[in-house]
């Protein structure tokens, strides 16, 4: 489910996505974008893709398995 929404939320031709893709890494610009560019990013995704937020994302989900707090957070 992550890989197949990295690759289609690059897919797009939007200034939004070209500030992501010119990021350090993608889950770092796609987190670093504020909340209502991030939502109309997603509207522009087909309804089959998973929309997922940056907490979402498995290098966030494999940090915080790493400190403890993964369980916490996965069964909320």
């Amino acid at each position: 489910m992550n890989d197949k929404f990295c690759f289609e939320i690059k897919k797009p031709n939007s200034p939004v996505v070209q500030k992501i893709k010119s990021a350090e890494n993608f889950e770092k610009g796609y987190a670093s974008l504020p909340e209502y560019k991030r939502l109309d990013l997603l509207d522009l995704l087909d309804a089959n893709i998973p929309s997922l937020k940056p907490e979402h994302l498995i290098n966030n989900l494999w940090s915080q398995q790493e400190i403890g707090i993964y369980t916490t957070d996965f069964q909320n």
